[in-house]
């Protein structure tokens, strides 16, 4: 548990870094253009880096307070439950192959459908994509799949470039 708390932890503070790197981008390359901020292509990035360090800090402050309160608990008791639970899932390979098989499935499907994307077009690739995804994530009535896929993209598409006026790919 010790072990679960720490990464919680690390994960905060990676989360941290990167909303503070959002957030310098979008000033560093604002100032590089002459158009208010209300037009620039920068304010979304720094909206989410500010949405992101507020979220990270909160993070951090809860994943303190967790460790905070186990370690006042029982020190001992909790050093042997990480200590059998992190041998379990070093040794055996196919427990953690079989933990993360999502994980990679879903990686290897967003980088396919990046690469993608200029080619065959936003519509076209967003509806084959959350098919594909809706499927591997065990979602097994067509109606539903094709009316989520359709539905988001075409919301997406509707917010995007006709109120928002953003191109898409």
């Amino acid at each position: 548990m010790k072990e679960g708390l720490r990464k919680d932890r690390m994960q905060a503070i990676v989360f941290l870094v990167l909303s503070i790197a959002f957030m310098v981008y979008s000033v560093v390359n604002h100032y590089s253009l002459s158009v208010s901020w209300i037009m620039s292509p920068y304010l979304f990035p720094l909206l989410i880096g500010a949405f992101l360090l507020l979220l990270s800090i909160t993070f951090i402050y809860e994943s303190n307070r967790k460790i905070i309160e186990k370690t006042s608990i029982n020190d001992n008791y909790l050093s042997k439950a990480s200590e059998n639970n992190s041998s379990f899932e070093l040794n055996d390979k196919s427990a953690f192959l079989s933990k993360y098989k999502k994980v990679f499935f879903t990686t290897i499907i967003i980088m396919i459908y990046y690469f993608l994307m200029p080619y065959v077009g936003f519509i076209i690739g967003t509806i084959a994509f959350l098919t594909i995804l809706f499927i591997f994530l065990g979602e097994r009535r067509w109606w539903l799949i094709l009316l989520l896929s359709f539905l988001t993209t075409f919301l997406i598409e509707l917010i995007f470039s006709r109120l928002l006026h953003v191109m898409l790919p």
